[in-house]
């Protein structure tokens, strides 16, 4: 007994082909879909911009706690506590 998943029809594969190469077509005739489509790549660039904020904060904020720790430890090894 094989585990493998059976073969998609071709009809299926046609179609999906048809709908691959048409569907932008479609979309660029419809106004609506048209404005639909770009407020959504403008909502995923708005997610990726605001990713990479919060990374690069989470950086910044890392770096910082880092030079605390290491100022800690100067003030300490100066002052005689170690």
């Amino acid at each position: 007994m094989t585990f493998n998943l059976p073969s998609v029809p071709e009809k299926a594969k046609v179609v999906l082909r048809l709908v691959k190469s048409l569907g932008p077509l479609l979309l660029s005739k419809s106004t609506s879909l048209s404005e639909a489509y770009a407020q959504h790549n403008l909502r995923l660039a708005k997610v990726e911009v605001f990713k990479e904020l919060v990374i690069e904060e989470g950086r910044m904020t890392l770096g910082s706690s880092k030079s605390s720790v290491r100022n800690m430890a100067t003030r300490r090894q100066r002052s005689g506590f170690v």
